[in-house]
């Protein structure tokens, strides 16, 4: 009986240490992009370099779960950057291939038919 407490009671304090840890990280972590990367996007003058969010980076993550690290960055396109956003939704697109423009020769898309007129009820005829 008392080994079963004493597993209680450890499985009880391991429980209470990560989530303190996890508090603890998740109060150091910053909004990404901050509020200050914001203001500067929203004025037209992009952040120089982003402040960190203070999220584990992928090395750290790997060390925590006993895992090799991913360094396989070339099997999807990077993530855009906040700056590249704002760019883009601002008509600003970075270097690339120009956006595609619709051609005004080419046909419009067909229009569909209209609707039947709807059924209307006529009053019975009585014999």
């Amino acid at each position: 009986m008392a080994d079963s407490k004493k597993r209680v009671e450890d499985s009880r304090a391991a429980t209470d240490k990560r989530t303190k840890e996890y508090y603890d990280k998740q109060a150091k972590l910053k909004p990404t992009p901050t509020q200050h990367e914001n203001d500067l996007a929203r004025v037209g003058t992009p952040a120089e370099k982003p402040e960190a969010d203070g999220s584990e980076t992928e090395a750290e993550i790997a060390k925590r779960s006993g895992k090799e690290a991913v360094e396989d960055t070339d099997s999807h396109p990077p993530t855009p950057t906040q700056e590249e956003n704002d760019l883009a939704r601002m008509g600003n697109l970075p270097e690339g291939p120009a956006p595609v423009e619709p051609d005004p020769a080419a046909e419009p898309p067909p229009v569909s038919p209209p609707p039947p007129p709807p059924v209307t009820q006529t009053a019975k005829r009585e014999r």
